[in-house]
């Protein structure tokens, strides 16, 4: 699942120093590595001020991006996990 969902549209205040997140949640725990596969809109998040996490580093079951309401532009965005990525099974 996630979080927003499909085609929604949020809004927040603008100059807001709020925090958005976007969340992936995974139907099985997954390999931390999973992070080296997740694209936002097209491109690797690694390594970038801002970049997916794990919410349970020990099962990796969910993943978050943090920005700033301030950075965030307006429009779609694409979460992709690719082929590779592996889960704990």
């Amino acid at each position: 699942s996630v979080f927003p969902k499909h085609g929604a549209k949020v809004a927040w205040p603008t100059g807001s120093s709020l925090k958005v997140a976007l969340k992936v949640k995974f139907d099985r725990p997954m390999q931390p590595a999973v992070l080296d596969y997740l694209l936002l809109n097209g491109k690797v998040t690694t390594g970038k001020l801002e970049n997916f996490r794990c919410l349970n580093p020990l099962s990796c079951d969910e993943v978050v991006l943090e920005m700033e309401a301030s950075q965030a532009e307006e429009g779609f965005y694409t979460i992709e996990v690719g082929e590779d990525a592996k889960d704990m099974d």
